[in-house]
């Protein structure tokens, strides 16, 4: 048992999780498509093998059950939000992946920028995402818990992470776009702040820029691409 801090970032197309261990400097990560279904025959000829069947315990009906997650048969979630049921099954499966029984961790998670300025969206999605506590998770027949210590968790504006990797970078006049699945988050930097005023959150993410070509192409060339 031990206290680790994760950063989860939920996308539409994939999931991404780092925990580290502060006492051991261990780091663990896992990427799984973003997909969830109910099991089924139809799914079950879809895994992949990133796949993981879970079951969640949780007084939440919405998302209590048993789920496959990964596999190509399954749904993604095109909401522009991120407080969607799909995403909090995929995050709590996330942390499930990278830690071990007992572990209590703090989650640090991103949300879109137009979320982030705003204090009530950016603590419902957190509430949303996280309770306080024990989470019971079966992973692929183990059963497995951890702990959230939800109210030293932390919620960071998407893109945020190359200011931490790429300080040097960040040294006078900045501007970071980040193209998602569905959102495209525009940042400016002044010296490593940001300047809230210069940034926004557009719904110009890939699955949008591939729908917008997939349609000229099929009318350009009369085709069904």
């Amino acid at each position: 048992m031990k206290n680790k801090f994760l950063s989860i970032d939920c996308g539409k197309a994939n999931t991404k999780v780092i925990a580290y261990d502060p006492g051991s400097s261990d780091i663990r990560t896992s990427i799984i498509a973003t997909n969830v279904a109910k099991p089924n025959a139809l799914v079950a000829l879809c895994k992949t093998g990133s796949h993981h069947t879970v079951k969640i315990e949780s007084d939440d009906k919405e998302i209590s059950g048993e789920w496959m997650i990964g596999a190509t048969g399954g749904e993604s979630t095109y909401s522009n939000s991120k407080k969607d049921m799909i995403h909090k099954i995929m995050t709590l499966t996330a942390i499930a992946l990278v830690t071990d029984n007992g572990d209590t961790i703090i989650p640090s998670v991103g949300c879109p920028l137009s979320v982030f300025e705003d204090p009530d969206q950016k603590a419902d999605l957190y509430n949303y995402l996280f309770t306080n506590g024990r989470v019971d998770i079966t992973v692929d027949g183990d059963n497995r818990f951890y702990y959230i210590e939800k109210d030293k968790g932390l919620i960071f504006p998407e893109s945020f992470g190359a200011l931490f990797l790429y300080p040097d970078k960040f040294i006078g006049h900045t501007g970071i776009v980040d193209i998602g699945g569905l959102n495209l988050n525009a940042s400016y930097f002044d010296s490593s702040r940001l300047v809230s005023d210069l940034c926004a959150t557009e719904k110009l993410g890939c699955f949008s820029i591939v729908s917008a070509v997939r349609s000229r192409l099929n009318a350009f060339c009369d085709a069904s691409f």
